[in-house]
């Protein structure tokens, strides 16, 4: 109760004096910060999902939980917990003590984050050259102005520690609307949407003076891990499965080619009977489709391997391999090495995706390539108005659309770069599967087990 009441007292008033105390106090005092901390965030977060739920505010709850490869989500949550807590810290509570060092970490990490985030939205080279040459150049007027302007900073910060306290932590508050759409509701509405950061900005500069820079930290640390583990297990609870992440890669492994061996790979005959002969020294296909080649060279079921172009796949192939030595080569290493120059000949590559259970796969359906450009947004009417409306809009993009409106891992098995106009339901999985084949033919399942699926696509280089 009685650091409770501390805390209190210094958030109505706060100062810079600082408190000589052992560790158990400022341990005790930490954990006291925290679970008003996570109390009080949480509450804030309930009203923010209040206001979404009457779509008064469009907030997207972790960004790093719709990025498509596992490895990319994992190293966004490693630096969400650990990375962003440490810059933050030093740049918007370090300086808190305005002693000459905090003063000048602060300001350069100041400098180095407002160019990163005007290079990354910048456009051309010459904005990039110009923000980074001003940055420099303020950057060398700190170096030769320091002992004015730290002497400034001491002076306000001894004078108005007050306002510099409340301004911090409703700045580092502030700068995280940028996550979110810079709508006129979100806008006005920020003070809702940051507020769990300026609670925690409140409570981290408190602990900042009171215990040390460290304490304010581990508490930005926990905070991070506490709410994002929580969320990213509420809306992907896969996510800490490591058997259940999605791995994408290419295929065949890199293979050596035999020492001496013969391999012809021509034109077939339509409509004749076709035959294959798969052994350690000799590997032939007759009359055979470019598809099932692929499959039974691969080990692969037929339905789980999906050509980007049909003519390709379609297309009827002779192909001999004989091995002219006794050399020791796996019937594996020989697979691949074929598959190989099969690709190389038609220019094509592979990629294998291993889809765990869970997941949603959309596919192209078959021989109806081209009928997504006919499709056309009807007029809404009374029936249709829980339809959302995607413009202008790749395969890619429809996917990580579904992702967020439905709360799943979905793999498209489509590189289509072209724009489509698509409009679907925006909360029955039933009616979208049905409406994307219907009306788009476009596939859509769920994986019932862990599947390996192929899919060829033209090389790009």
């Amino acid at each position: 109760m009685k650091n409770i009441k501390q805390l209190w007292k210094y958030l109505l008033n706060p100062t810079p004096e600082q408190e000589s105390s052992n560790f158990i106090t400022k341990f005790i005092r930490f954990l006291v910060v925290l679970g008003i901390n996570v109390a009080a965030v949480t509450i804030a977060v309930g009203i923010q999902y209040c206001f979404k739920n009457y779509d008064l505010i469009d907030i997207d709850i972790l960004p790093i939980l719709y990025k498509k490869k596992y490895v990319e989500q994992l190293v966004s949550f490693l630096i969400t917990i650990f990375i962003i807590p440490i810059i933050e810290e030093l740049l918007f509570r370090l300086h808190l003590i305005p002693q000459k060092q905090n003063i000048r970490i602060s300001i350069i990490i100041l400098f180095l984050y407002l160019i990163t985030e005007l290079v990354f939205i910048s456009k051309s080279t010459f904005a990039i050259s110009l923000i980074c040459s001003l940055g420099a150049i303020l950057l060398l007027g700190y170096i030769i102005f320091k002992k004015r302007i730290n002497d400034g900073i001491k002076e306000v910060w001894k004078n108005k520690f007050r306002s510099v306290f409340y301004v911090t932590a409703l700045v580092f508050g502030g700068v995280h609307i940028m996550n979110h759409k810079l709508s006129i509701t979100n806008l006005i509405f920020a003070p809702i949407i940051v507020a769990p950061q300026i609670i925690m900005g409140l409570n981290a500069g408190y602990l900042r003076i009171k215990s040390g820079f460290k304490w304010g930290l581990l508490l930005h640390v926990v905070h991070n891990f506490v709410f994002v583990t929580i969320f990213v297990y509420l809306m992907n609870p896969h996510f800490f499965n490591f058997n259940r992440n999605l791995l994408i890669m290419d295929y065949p492994s890199n293979s050596n080619p035999p020492k001496n061996y013969s391999l012809t790979i021509d034109k077939g005959k339509e409509n004749a009977f076709n035959t294959y002969k798969i052994t350690p020294a000799e590997i032939s296909f007759e009359n055979t489709k470019v598809k099932e080649v692929f499959a039974r060279l691969a080990n692969a079921n037929h339905a789980k391997v999906i050509f980007e172009n049909q003519v390709i796949e379609n297309k009827i192939i002779n192909l001999k391999f004989l091995k002219n030595s006794q050399e020791k080569s796996t019937i594996r290493n020989n697979r691949h090495f074929i598959i190989s120059e099969l690709f190389k000949k038609y220019n094509l590559k592979a990629n294998l995706y291993v889809i765990p259970e869970g997941y949603w796969l959309l596919t192209q359906k078959v021989d109806q390539k081209d009928s997504m450009t006919k499709a056309l947004i009807p007029d809404r009417d009374e029936k249709n108005k829980e339809l959302v409306t995607i413009q202008v809009a790749t395969v890619e993009e429809l996917v990580d659309k579904i992702e967020k409106l439905y709360s799943v891992n979905c793999v498209a098995l489509i590189h289509n770069r072209n724009k489509f106009n698509f409009e679907i339901p925006k909360n029955d999985m039933i009616a979208l599967q049905k409406l994307l084949l219907g009306k788009y033919n476009l596939e859509f399942h769920k994986m019932n087990t862990k599947t390996d699926c192929f899919y060829i696509s033209t090389r790009n280089d």
